[in-house]
């Protein structure tokens, strides 16, 4: 009688395989607030309560500055830059007044932008490369709006949107 000396096959469980979530460095320069993103995929929502408090805040394993989420206090921002870099980015904005401009840019990937009861004088949302969603929902822009969904397939969603005396859109397929 002969015995095998084959090997016994096991199984083992592996690491958890996450992607990268991205940070979003946020900061405050000249009266104007920063929400800049980095080359991975980024999630972050910008908020202020009705007492001007701003927050924001990572999503989807996204850190703020280092951390899951900042309060930069009780103030009126001038204007407001979100750049959410490479990568498929989702910015939220929600109830924030500035004085003069909100600018969103997207960047390349395919990334989702949501405006949800903001106010300023203007506002430009640039979406870039990539198949994006617009989402705005109460937004008021006092003196007018500009968006463009860039390369790809584009599409916006917009409710209760006043845009002053000026709205100009171009590179979206589909409006819904």
């Amino acid at each position: 009688m002969t015995t095998s000396s084959r090997p016994r096959l096991n199984c083992e469980q592996l690491e958890a395989r996450e992607n990268p979530a991205g940070n979003v460095n946020v900061f405050i320069s000249g009266g104007q607030l920063f929400v800049i993103g980095d080359a991975f995929d980024n999630a972050v929502s910008t908020q202020q309560d009705a007492f001007g408090n701003i927050v924001v805040i990572g999503v989807n394993g996204t850190t703020v500055n280092g951390m899951s989420a900042i309060s930069l206090g009780s103030f009126i921002p001038m204007d407001a830059i979100f750049v959410g870099g490479a990568g498929n980015d989702q910015i939220d904005v929600a109830g924030l007044f500035v004085t003069r401009q909100i600018t969103v840019s997207g960047g390349p990937g395919n990334d989702l932008v949501q405006l949800r009861g903001v106010n300023a004088n203007f506002i430009t949302v640039g979406m870039h490369d990539g198949n994006d969603t617009l989402i705005g929902l109460t937004v008021r822009a006092r003196t007018g709006m500009q968006i463009d969904g860039g390369t790809g397939f584009d599409i916006a969603l917009l409710r209760n949107i006043f845009a002053g005396s000026f709205f100009f859109h171009s590179n979206f397929e589909q409006f819904v």
